[in-house]
């Protein structure tokens, strides 16, 4: 096996870690060490840099990745009640048609408390953002109007943020 080779096997093996499959995580840590004894010297920390990133950087990185829309309307059944995504219609919270990459606190008509304000300086609701405010709206906006808790599971947030997405 060559070193690109290797290193493109690494690459789908750890992306098959991200999602789940624990055999994937122990073959990358396999390969890595089979690399690591094949190379130079001076190429091995590169190498081990790149597994070390594969293995760890993904499970941290983007929060709709592997996410499911369909899952995510289900859990915005949670939201219904005070959101809507029908159109921009406002309901006790701002419409969420188009939330994702939209500007905090400019959804048109709708009365943001002054915490909200507050914060929106120059922010966007990007997936980053999404995913924080989500998961503990309280924590991230102390005095927002928001009564829900938040979305605990990070599953559940990322497929939220998927069904967001095709809400245009």
């Amino acid at each position: 096996m060559t070193q690109a080779t290797c290193i493109g096997t690494l690459h789908c093996l750890a992306m098959s870690s991200m999602l789940g499959n624990t055999k994937a995580s122990d073959d990358v840590r396999r390969l890595t060490v089979r690399l690591i004894m094949k190379t130079s010297a001076n190429k091995r920390f590169a190498i081990a840099g790149l597994a070390g990133f594969l293995l760890m950087g993904f499970s941290t990185s983007h929060p709709a990745l592997a996410a499911d829309a369909a899952k995510g309307e289900k859990v915005f059944k949670k939201c219904m009640a005070c959101h809507a995504v029908s159109g921009p219609t406002n309901k006790i919270g701002p419409h969420l048609v188009g939330i994702v990459n939209r500007p905090v606190a400019a959804a048109e008509g709708f009365t943001y408390s002054d915490a909200m304000k507050e914060y929106a300086s120059g922010k966007v609701w990007d997936e980053t953002a999404l995913n924080s405010y989500l998961e503990n709206p309280k924590a991230v906006v102390p005095k927002t109007k928001m009564a829900f808790a938040g979305l605990k599971k990070p599953e559940d947030r990322a497929d939220l943020i998927a069904f967001l997405l095709t809400i245009k």
